[in-house]
């Protein structure tokens, strides 16, 4: 990819580049920013979907939740999250400090997928809890106030539909065991996001992007007044600020 210089939103479209890429797996581009709209979070995806081109199995709650949901272009779904990510920026976040701690938090999820042994009891555990929960009047009025904080209607759905609802998050393909051919799989895309991202967002490319920030801010036609912004590096490789 070209350098960087030092321009607002040039290492989220990276970020949101190196998350579009095919050659990260089949399917990858929608797990990882599945994970990644669950770290920032947002209302504008409240009740939104990213087309996969699959269609849900009949009568699971894949299938409810699309059919209640706004379905939108792979292309569109990103251009949500390019938003999002500029959000964050433009309320006061430093977009290198963001966009390297979800880059780092993104390969952490990959990889904790590897580790099989570990993987299968934290999603047995996560299994039994909301099986419990789907028994559980207190969990369910709790799981209805946690979907109508972002789709309103999920506010009239009684508590047997919620049940349901919990009940199929249960039997979820995410939280089966894993099978030795999803396993491969997992150690595939790991490896591949390892090559993209030093390709598309490797460590060099945050600092100079800061260096080419603080030379636009120097120049005359830049903002007076503004400080050279600064990073320290962690030795885990996410910045942080002191």
């Amino acid at each position: 990819m070209e350098q960087v210089q030092g321009l607002p939103g040039e290492l989220v479209d990276r970020l949101i580049a190196l998350l579009n890429c095919n050659d990260l797996g089949e399917g990858e581009w929608y797990n990882l920013s599945f994970f990644l709209v669950f770290f920032v979070g947002g209302r504008k995806f409240a009740g939104v979907l990213a087309d996969t081109g699959i269609d849900p199995k009949p009568g699971t709650v894949g299938e409810e939740i699309t059919h209640s949901s706004t379905v939108v272009s792979r292309e569109r779904y990103f251009e949500l999250i390019r938003d999002r990510l500029m959000e964050l920026v433009a309320s006061g976040i430093d977009e290198s400090f963001l966009v390297q701690s979800l880059r780092d938090a993104l390969r952490r999820e990959l990889a904790s997928f590897t580790d099989v042994s570990h993987g299968d009891r934290n999603r047995a555990e996560m299994r039994a809890d909301i099986q419990q929960s789907a028994e559980d009047p207190e969990a369910i009025a709790r799981f209805r106030d946690h979907l109508a904080a972002f789709d309103p209607s999920a506010a009239t759905l009684s508590d047997e539909e919620l049940a349901a609802r919990l009940r199929g998050l249960s039997e979820s393909v995410m939280l089966l065991p894993s099978a030795p051919d999803v396993i491969l799989d997992r150690w595939a895309a790991l490896t591949h996001w390892d090559q993209h991202a030093a390709l598309i967002l490797p460590e060099s490319v945050f600092d100079y992007w800061l260096q080419q920030t603080a030379k636009r801010l120097r120049d005359p036609g830049g903002s007076a007044g503004q400080k050279k912004p600064s990073r320290r590096g962690s030795s885990n490789g996410v910045g942080h600020r002191g």
